[in-house]
């Protein structure tokens, strides 16, 4: 068995701040992770990213004790949010396309009889277009600004999550 602890980036690189959760998973926590100064390491995780929550992904959370999603959100402020678990019998999946996370808790549990605790990291997000002459950068100025905060943020879900695993 791997880690006890999943860190999964969601969201669309080509869709300006909709990509953020894939850079901070794939680009940024490494290199956080890498140098980390404290005095207690920082326990393993498995990082993933994806553009959308598909039901594959519960065989990836029925592994793990804990997972934090991380996306964009059109929303106000961000931070760390427990997940509230649906019952089994609710997962809302159409067949289609993406779940919510709730939804893909519920289907790890329903399927494999088990869910890891999870918590979400909503990332509020202001531009969802294609680069352009408008944003010739992949994140919008106010996002940017907002990634040392995004780094206190991930790491202290590590640790905390690390200490309970």
């Amino acid at each position: 068995m791997g880690p006890a602890l999943l860190v999964l980036g969601i969201g669309n690189p080509l869709r300006g701040d909709d990509g953020i959760g894939p850079w901070l998973v794939e680009r940024a926590l490494p290199r956080w992770i890498h140098r980390w100064p404290g005095p207690v390491p920082l326990p393993a995780a498995n990082l993933r990213s994806r553009p959308q929550l598909l039901p594959e992904l519960a065989a990836d959370l029925a592994v793990v004790r804990r997972v934090l999603v991380v996306d964009a959100w059109r929303a106000p402020a961000g931070a760390v949010a427990r997940i509230q678990p649906l019952p089994r019998s609710s997962a809302r999946w159409s067949g289609s396309h993406g779940l919510q996370p709730a939804d893909l808790l519920a289907l790890a549990a329903g399927l494999y009889g088990q869910a890891p605790r999870g918590e979400i990291l909503l990332i509020p997000a202001w531009w969802f277009g294609p680069p352009g002459a408008g944003h010739p950068l992949l994140f919008s100025a106010p996002l940017r600004r907002q990634v040392p905060r995004l780094r206190h943020l991930l790491l202290g879900w590590l640790q905390e999550a690390g200490a309970s695993v």
